[in-house]
This record gives C-alpha cells, sequence and structure tokens, in this order.
C-alpha cells in the first residue's frame, strides 16, 4: 500500500509541476525559448530526447509547445513536430534501414494529444516517404536537357549545302 500511495503522490507531483510550469509560461515568467519545432536533424531529435529525460522543467516546456501544435491536427501532426525530409529516415516498426520514430518521446506524446493509433500514423508516414522520393525522381521541364541541344537541327539551308557537300564528293568519285 505504501508503493500505491508513493506512485500516485509521484503522479500528482510531475502534474503540479507541468501546471506550474504552464503557468510561468503562460505569465512570461520562464522563457519557453524558440520553437524547436519541427526537428530537421537526427542529432536534434537525439538531443530532444535526451534533454527531455534528464530534464523535467524542459520536458514540461515541450509538452506545452507540443500540446499547442498537436491539438486537433490528427496524424498531420507528425509534420508539426518532425521536418518532412527526416521523415525518410524513421518508420513506425523499425524494420529495413529505418529506425522506429516511436521510441521518441515528442511523437508517442504528439500522438497522444492527437489521438492516432500507429496504423493511421504509419500511413502518413509512408505517403511523407512516397511525396519525397517522388520528389527526388522528378525533374522540373527547366532542369531537362532539350532534344535540339541532345540532336541539334539544322536550319534548311544548312541541310541544302549539306547536301550539296555530299553529291559533290558522290560527283567526284565516279
Amino acid at each position: 500500500e505504501l508503493q500505491s500511495i508513493k506512485f500516485e503522490f509521484n503522479k500528482f507531483r510531475n502534474k503540479m509541476a507541468k501546471l506550474l510550469t504552464s503557468l510561468d509560461v503562460l505569465h512570461g515568467k520562464f522563457d519557453a525559448g524558440e520553437t524547436i519545432f519541427p526537428v530537421t536533424s537526427p542529432e536534434g531529435m537525439e538531443d530532444l530526447e535526451k534533454k527531455v529525460r534528464e530534464d523535467l522543467a524542459f520536458k514540461t516546456i515541450i509538452d506545452v509547445q507540443i500540446e499547442r501544435l498537436c491539438t486537433g491536427k490528427g496524424p498531420q501532426f507528425i509534420h508539426e513536430l518532425v521536418a518532412e525530409d527526416l521523415l525518410i529516415q524513421y518508420n513506425i516498426s523499425g524494420r529495413g534501414t529505418r529506425k522506429s520514430i516511436m521510441t521518441y518521446y515528442i511523437i508517442t506524446e504528439g500522438q497522444r494529444i492527437a489521438k492516432v493509433d500507429n496504423a493511421t500514423l504509419g500511413g502518413r508516414i509512408r505517403a511523407s516517404h512516397d511525396k519525397i522520393i517522388k520528389r527526388e525522381k522528378y525533374v522540373p521541364a527547366s532542369k531537362k536537357p532539350r532534344m535540339d541541344k541532345v540532336f541539334p537541327v539544322r536550319q534548311q539551308d544548312q541541310l541544302d549545302a549539306a547536301d550539296e557537300a555530299g553529291e559533290q564528293g558522290e560527283s567526284e568519285g565516279d
């Protein structure tokens, strides 16, 4: 019974710390810092995860930012937290050459706030992968080689001159 009391006490202490930090941020007593979302590098994800695990005040600030960014977004919340170009390195399960995105606190917390299940989130991540791959394959018309530069089109007078040179060469060879 003592352990359950201790558990409840810690739970309420964490909620109280979150509430107090949220109030301090709202009243300007505590600087929330610049918005660090969306995260743009794997190192940034790792650093953020490390700071969240070590510092309760930082975790509370991150919670407030995640809640502000993810409320009502649905599966699109992932784009608020992680840059699209970084998503190509992650998937839900961590299979293949990609890492699991579900190991990060910001993702699990955002998923909880946005009320999105793993299947829906996985579909959103796969759609981002497809979009990135399509963007990498697409070559805009301005960058495509022009056919007249690859196979030069000659003007009619150039063609006539080439025909005459060819006819003269044939007549000389007779």
